[in-house]
């Protein structure tokens, strides 16, 4: 079972449990749900890079692991978030008109975040 059936099958749901008629409702309830997900999991890795990783580089004599800890908490942060955004989009049936333009664009997104990690 793929990624798209089982989001397919959440909205169901959803929309089952609430009444919605619309199937709209339900995959905008779960993409809401899925973007919140991400935005506590970039949240959370925010927070182990700042409490942890950032403490235990300070304890070091070198100042390499400082750096690679700096430069590399706002990339993966930024592409936590970003997932989120095009798992939102890519569950709105509404948009899959936009698939030949949305797929090229978060890829080319995506290959620029893991550019700069």
């Amino acid at each position: 079972m793929n990624i798209e059936k089982i989001s397919a099958s959440i909205s169901q749901y959803i929309n089952n449990m609430f009444g919605f008629q619309d199937k709209l409702y339900g995959e905008l309830i779960w993409s809401i749900v899925l973007f919140i997900g991400f935005f506590v999991l970039g949240w959370i890795i925010n927070h182990i890079f700042e409490h942890y990783f950032k403490k235990w580089a300070e304890k070091t004599k070198t100042t390499i692991d400082d750096e690679i800890i700096r430069n590399v908490k706002k990339p993966i942060y930024a592409l936590v978030i970003f997932l989120g955004i095009y798992f939102f989009i890519k569950n709105l049936s509404a948009l899959d008109k936009y698939d030949s333009i949305i797929d090229p664009t978060f890829l080319l997104i995506e290959i620029l975040l893991l550019r700069f990690l």
